[in-house]
């Protein structure tokens, strides 16, 4: 493992369902770690909806292993560089517990 690869520092955040006065829910993202990560972007995908432009772009993350994010990182979330990013699949590709291979979505949007 080439500790060198990981030269991304990205917040990890995690849903809070709070309840409001009126009796709905919202959801708070707190951030619960930092870690260290390498970034490969995989392109993305345009859709429209509601007068705007939206981009999808895929990025997958790969970090050092974390038991945490390895069985609940699904409904997580990436913050880098003030850009949010919805964890989608998490895998321990090798099986060996070394690292987590993570595949991501952020939507860019452009009002019309």
């Amino acid at each position: 493992m080439n500790p060198s690869k990981y030269r991304h520092r990205i917040s990890v955040q995690k849903v809070t369902k709070t309840r409001n006065a009126d009796g709905t829910f919202s959801d708070t993202w707190s951030e619960y770690q930092k870690v260290w990560a390498s970034k490969e972007d995989k392109g993305g995908d345009e859709y429209f909806e509601a007068k705007a432009a939206n981009a999808v772009r895929t990025v997958v993350w790969t970090i050092r292993y974390d038991k945490d994010l390895d069985k609940n990182g699904e409904g997580r979330r990436f913050v880098y560089d003030s850009q949010e990013y919805d964890i989608k699949s998490v895998a321990d590709v090798k099986g060996l517990r070394k690292e987590l291979e993570i595949i991501t979505e952020a939507v860019i949007s452009s009002a019309s």
